[in-house]
């Protein structure tokens, strides 16, 4: 029904290592295999993993590991069912042996046909990835219709996932049913007349011209600010402005953190922040032509920013300038689901001890 694009190429400079596959599950689930599960169990049937070449192989082997695990819990299930018992509720690593899982390195930067136009290249080696823009362009070729997008290292809550999803499939799927089956209607129309009336080709300007004076909505899934913030060290948070359950635009805070006396602060801009402020996570959905606009915005990125090391093109970047040209609209999705993650080292005890606490109360709310 939809791909899920994880965005697992991240340097991990704050936290000292490969942070996408660190243990942190009760049953030593990544945060990766967290989201995929959710999103395999909500209806995604493909996983794109964009990550580099540097640790390719680490997330390969872990994968691989996941669907042997899976592969033998399915045997176990199985057994069990024949004896009339219930299986246990579904894990982690069981979706992994259920769905599609491809590998895309961010780093490795070629000319791609793309279509039927030959797309620009994306970027020169440098060590640092381009951003998070950047990372879901690189996963265009193996996407073939709505997907869903999500980083690597964080923990979103499997209501906000399902919530999600079910509005991706309603959105795109439902939205691509009807204009297939007005194309067959007026194809059978066309057919019927054509002895009367000329054929007209769509040529690359309609195509253009089309996808520009329709408006698509893209998803955003909002959390509370104070559902977002580790206990250690200030983070970044982009801020988001909605109005009628739609975004305007995202401003990007620094320094982002709780004092002492409860009060949550950001450093740059320098304010104070309310507890229930909307925040972007990057758990997005989008249809497939965002792709395009991400790769025309890339080319003009690199225009300015060809030669720099550090320089990114970020996803909530691309998605404020189409929200201000009017060639985008984003509905959101509130949540109240907590989120779990790491920037740094130190926030490792408690992620693990808030995603105990959320999949405890999870199972015994199934389980009742």
């Amino acid at each position: 029904m939809f791909t899920l694009i994880v965005m697992a190429a991240g340097v991990g400079s704050r936290y000292g290592g490969v942070k996408q596959l660190v243990p942190v599950g009760p049953n030593g689930e990544t945060f990766m295999d967290l989201v995929i599960a959710d999103a395999v169990s909500a209806g995604a049937e493909k996983v794109v993993i964009v990550t580099r070449s540097q640790i390719l192989k680490s997330v390969q082997e872990h994968m691989s590991l996941q669907r042997q695990v899976a592969q033998r819990k399915s045997v176990q299930h199985k057994n069990l069912k024949s004896q009339g018992v219930q299986p246990q509720k579904v894990q982690a690593n069981d979706a992994s042996d259920d769905v599609e899982i491809v590998y895309v390195c961010q780093d490795e930067h070629t000319t791609q046909q793309y279509g039927q136009t030959q797309r620009y290249g994306h970027g020169s080696q440098r060590s640092k990835p381009w951003g998070t823009a950047h990372a879901v362009l690189t996963a265009a070729p193996e996407v073939h219709g709505c997907f869903m997008v999500c980083n690597a290292d964080d923990y979103y809550g499997t209501s906000s996932i399902g919530k999600l999803s079910q509005q991706i499939i309603e959105t795109y799927t439902t939205a691509t049913a009807t204009t297939t089956d007005t194309q067959h209607n007026n194809t059978t129309t066309d057919t019927q007349h054509n002895n009367t009336t000329a054929q007209h080709t769509l040529t690359d300007t309609d195509t253009q011209t089309h996808r520009h004076t329709d408006t698509p909505s893209a998803l955003l899934c909002l959390y509370r600010l104070g559902f977002t913030l580790p206990a250690h060290r200030p983070v970044s948070r982009g801020v988001c402005d909605v109005r009628d359950g739609h975004l305007l635009a995202i401003h990007e805070h620094y320094g982002v953190e709780r004092r002492a006396d409860g009060v949550i602060v950001a450093a740059r801009p320098q304010t104070t922040l309310a507890e229930n402020t909307p925040v972007s996570m990057n758990l997005w959905g989008f249809p497939h032509m965002m792709f395009d606009w991400l790769d025309d915005g890339f080319a003009d990125f690199l225009k300015k920013h060809s030669k720099s090391a550090d320089a990114e093109y970020l996803l909530p970047s691309v998605v404020t300038s189409k929200l201000a040209d009017g060639s985008l609209n984003v509905r959101t999705i509130e949540t109240n689901d907590k989120w779990a993650g790491v920037t740094h080292v130190e926030d490792l005890p408690t992620a693990k001890r808030v995603l105990s606490q959320i999949i405890t109360a999870a199972d015994t709310s199934t389980h009742k």
